[in-house]
């Protein structure tokens, strides 16, 4: 798959965290379809920030004593050697319910995304076909898909054996 037909990926920030914290997870193996070029992934100065600032927090550290400073540098020299950079995102989407999952959507849709990878249970309900609530949402974005990084593992294996 050349890197121009490769699937475009937004990640929230939970994924990131995840594939640092445990490098056999299927978050760190979703991070490695990037370095493999299998996937687009986007950032922006939000998805970043929030990035930055999640991953400094030394509760967070305590608890995924797997997140050294080694990996999270090691993580953002990934990011700008391999991921595509959007500087500006305009705010299409508003989301009341969650409001920090705004800067994720809205990246996903200025970088016309086909996935939005995420474990965050108000992201994924975006999505839900069987949550009425979630219609409009599904009826507005067709195209975009908002799974669980298990999910989308998966769902890129099963695209690479059937391209091979």
């Amino acid at each position: 798959m050349s890197y121009a037909e490769s699937p475009r990926v937004v990640f929230d920030c939970n994924v990131y965290v995840q594939a640092i914290a445990n490098e056999n997870s299927p978050a760190a193996r979703a991070l490695d379809l990037l370095d493999e070029g299998a996937i687009t992934l986007y950032v922006s100065d939000a998805v970043l920030h929030e990035l930055r600032d999640v991953l400094s927090r030394s509760a967070l550290r305590r608890i995924l004593p797997g997140i050294t400073e080694r990996r999270v540098r090691a993580l953002f020299h990934r990011l700008e050697r391999h991921a595509v950079y959007i500087h500006n995102v305009p705010e299409e989407f508003r989301y009341e319910r969650d409001p920090k999952d705004e800067r994720y959507v809205n990246l996903a849709l200025v970088a016309n995304a086909r996935y939005l990878v995420s474990r965050d249970k108000d992201l994924l309900d975006l999505v839900n076909p069987s949550l009425s609530s979630s219609a409009n949402f599904r009826n507005r974005y067709p195209m975009l898909k908002i799974m669980t990084v298990t999910d989308f593992v998966k769902e890129m294996d099963e695209l690479t054996e059937t391209e091979n």
